[in-house]
């Protein structure tokens, strides 16, 4: 799973960078929270409402780990085997 993973390549980032990792946590796990929760909605617009912001979420982490990658705070494997997972 993409935010286990993420979770662990975070703790890696230097501390004066943390900015970054801290709005890729949010955005990973904003996939994960809004998928479970549209599972749980009765109403089709409720889960399509959800499911939109889960895949915004996905675009928003692959675009997290590509400026990361950029910055050298992660490897192209890295950011390579996130973006596979998402």
């Amino acid at each position: 799973m993409c935010a286990a993973y993420t979770l662990v390549v975070i703790r890696d980032i230097p501390k004066g960078n943390q900015d970054f990792g801290s709005q890729l946590r949010r955005a990973v796990t904003s996939i994960a929270v809004n998928i479970a929760e549209a599972v749980w909605k009765t109403g089709k617009d409720d889960q399509k409402r959800l499911f939109f912001i889960a895949r915004g979420s996905a675009t928003k982490s692959a675009t997290w780990y590509d400026i990361l990658k950029v910055a050298g705070l992660v490897t192209e494997a890295q950011s390579k085997k996130a973006k596979d997972d998402l």
